[in-house]
């Protein structure tokens, strides 16, 4: 079975719980669309008071400027609750999209080592065009050591996933840091870049860090839904087509 006859076969359950995943954030981000719409407008138009020629324009961009505030203040009146409820009842399902998000890695995973075997031997090719799609977060790439190659460079979607299903499986005792083993390396090193590049978003927790009493985190949902950004079956297909 190749990794697109294989993709279908699963196709279904990914879409499904996809779904589940982005139903709530999706609410809110179209409760949210329109309000940030007229605040930007409302700093454009006061911007744009600064720079015209006359007095007149000024007051009429002024007026413009206060116009989408008091827009953006009603909106957020009439919608403020729904906003709050729904804020609420994503911070209380997080668990619940961590769980769903592990699951979507542990089937991307798992894909992976049915089409191609062993991941790891992937991430050892002189090619790192074959360990698919680079990672990207707010546009940037993630710079990461690769024990394999032993080579620093852009971390791609194969490597995430491998270390980011075994992040989800091992979070409660902590990624384990053997030295020794390139396997262990390659987990915490994909942590490491992160942590490097977003401090406040992402930490390389070992073993050693769980047993000092450190409170474990699960990333699961962070690395589908900010990292890889899996909102639709085709974006997941696209990631795991593009590893070769």
């Amino acid at each position: 079975m190749n990794m697109d006859e294989y993709l279908e076969s699963i196709k279904y359950a990914v879409e499904q719980i996809i779904k589940l995943i982005h139903k709530d954030q999706d609410k809110l981000a179209k409760l949210l669309a329109p309000i940030e719409d007229k605040h930007k407008e409302a700093e454009s138009k006061f911007g744009e008071a600064s720079v015209v020629s006359t007095e007149d324009e000024r007051q009429e961009m002024l007026a413009e400027s206060i116009r989408a505030m008091r827009q953006m203040d009603r909106l957020i009146e009439r919608n403020g609750g729904k906003i709050e409820n729904l804020t609420v009842e994503i911070a209380a399902r997080a668990n619940s999209y961590n769980i769903l998000s592990g699951t979507l890695l542990h089937f991307a995973k798992q894909a992976i080592s049915m089409v191609h075997e062993k991941p790891y031997e992937i991430s050892e090719d002189p090619n790192q065009h074959k360990s698919g799609n680079r990672v990207l977060f707010d546009g940037a790439s993630f710079t990461w050591d690769n024990p394999f190659r032993g080579s620093t460079e852009e971390l791609r979607v194969l490597d995430l996933i491998v270390a980011g299903r075994n992040q989800y499986e091992h979070y409660e005792t902590g990624l384990y840091n053997n030295p020794r083993s390139r396997t262990s390396q390659h987990n915490i090193n994909v942590f490491k870049a992160l942590s490097n590049a977003h401090p406040s978003l992402y930490e390389c927790i070992t073993t050693e860090d769980i047993n000092d009493g450190k409170p474990p985190v699960n990333y699961a949902g962070k690395v589908v839904t900010e990292l890889l950004n899996w909102n639709s079956f085709d974006k997941f297909k696209n990631d795991l087509m593009s590893i070769n």
